[in-house]
């Protein structure tokens, strides 16, 4: 499937999809019910429709959520107290939004039924999707982040007794510190549509700088 779009005056690579309903509670209506009570169950039970013609179609889509973010900051800050010295690279993007394409995927409960039965997306709990809905307006996720892409600890050790050593360093590294954000997906860090499984790795350096 398809799920972004290029069009003029809009966002490049926008999403294009079907607004879901909600319930009371802002859960997703979840398919197979006669939610609007008119005797039949189709799209219109879940999503909006757009022209009113009684029927969810191409024509029903719509332009949603930018996949770039509004505004990207960076900080980088570096501090030293006597023999200490400590360094971070913070990054946010605000505004940007991601389509869930894992949740999507794995969240309805058809896969019980599939030949080789799988695992479900833990989003199934909260929709009760019985079949897949990808073009829902619900697997779009604001991806607002930020991190704290690196962060360094260092000990320079007095060498004033050791000739034949000018400086001496020890050092730790974390990379991928942390990520705080309220998307429910593996990356937020995602560009357009999330596939990612499982989050970036963290990374532990230590290491020592010997200057003779």
């Amino acid at each position: 499937n398809t799920i972004q779009t290029i069009r003029e005056g809009e966002p490049i690579n926008s999403f294009l999809v079907w607004r879901h309903k909600t319930d009371e509670n802002g859960d997703p209506l979840t398919d197979g019910v006669d939610h609007n009570g008119d005797g039949t169950i189709n799209g219109v039970d879940m999503y909006v429709d757009q022209n009113n013609d009684g029927v969810i179609n191409a024509a029903d889509r719509v332009v949603g959520e930018d996949p770039q973010p509004d505004w990207v900051f960076g900080h980088t800050s570096r501090a030293s107290y006597k023999n200490f010295d400590l360094s971070f690279t913070l990054q946010a993007e605000l505004g940007k939004h991601v389509y869930n394409n894992v949740a999507s995927n794995f969240g309805h409960y058809s896969r019980l039924s599939e030949f080789a039965p799988s695992n479900m997306h833990e989003s199934v709990q909260e929709t009760n999707f019985q079949t897949p809905q990808y073009f829902s307006s619900y697997y779009v996720e604001d991806a607002s982040n930020i991190q704290l892409k690196n962060v360094t600890l260092g000990y320079t050790l007095p060498t004033e007794e050791i000739s034949s050593i000018g400086r001496l360093r020890v050092y730790g590294t974390i990379q991928n510190a942390f990520i705080l954000s309220e998307y429910s997906g593996a990356s937020p860090l995602a560009v357009g549509i999330d596939n990612n499984l499982y989050p970036r790795s963290r990374t532990y350096t230590v290491g020592l700088n010997l200057q003779l």
